[in-house]
């Protein structure tokens, strides 16, 4: 549609921790809608991608992936701010987290 600045974009959330973990996504500090027809969430052992198709100026703003370590549910959150405007052209934003747990 015309609101579309790009068709999808796609943010993937990986941790290097061997285990399996509990996804959730967060959109300004919200749970992503993933009502959205146009939202899907695809969960791996050690990564999550959020896709949202059909963008919309209005999915602008700050995403927060949070996963929780299944065996001692231990948190971690990574963060990462989605800037869309005009000019905006394709873009895969893929984030990685080095975590190392020391207790």
């Amino acid at each position: 549609g015309p609101d579309n600045p790009q068709s999808s974009v796609s943010i993937s959330c990986t941790l290097v921790n061997s285990g399996s973990f509990e996804w959730m996504w967060k959109y300004e500090g919200s749970d992503v809608p993933v009502d959205r027809s146009e939202v899907w969430i695809a969960d791996a052992t050690r990564t999550s991608i959020l896709v949202i198709n059909e963008l919309r100026y209005t999915d602008s703003g700050n995403y927060t992936c949070s996963a929780k370590h299944t065996t001692d549910n231990t948190y971690y959150n990574i963060s990462t701010q989605l800037n869309l405007n005009v000019a905006l052209t394709a873009a895969v934003n893929k984030i990685s987290a080095h975590v190392n747990n020391d207790s």
